[in-house]
């Protein structure tokens, strides 16, 4: 257990990317929140769930809703997805009733909500596997 300035602990951490980890609450549990490299909480919220930072933002869930949180921990897409995945190339694979499209870090709809699942992109060769149907 880490506990640093600000009164949160945490017990169990993810590795770092473009400068934060996901770390797991000892105070909250079942909540995560991130950390910056010098052990300082970015923002001050908590999430029920989230994906690891991945060109400057990461998703995040609360109340089973998904959104984008930049790497200061602002909020900069709200909370009205049923899931967010990883973001790669620029995309994330994101599903809303029941269809799987891509939005990019602002939240712009650029691949539209037309599959029954949706894959992240692959940053070797730029590819997502999809399902149609």
């Amino acid at each position: 257990q880490i506990e640093f300035s600000g009164g949160e602990s945490w017990y169990a951490g993810g590795a770092f990317s473009c400068g934060g980890a996901v770390v797991l609450s000892r105070k909250q549990p079942g909540k995560v929140f991130f950390l910056d490299k010098k052990g300082k909480m970015l923002g001050d919220s908590m999430y029920d769930k989230s994906w690891a930072f991945s060109e400057n933002v990461a998703a995040v869930a609360v109340n089973n809703r998904w959104g984008l949180v930049d790497l200061s921990g602002k909020l900069v897409v709200p909370y009205q997805f049923d899931v967010i995945d990883f973001h790669s190339c620029g995309l994330s694979a994101t599903c809303m009733g029941q269809k799987w499209g891509y939005i990019d870090s602002t939240g712009f709809r650029v691949i539209e909500f037309s599959y029954n699942f949706a894959g992240v992109f692959n940053l070797s060769n730029g590819l997502a596997c999809v399902e149609v149907g």
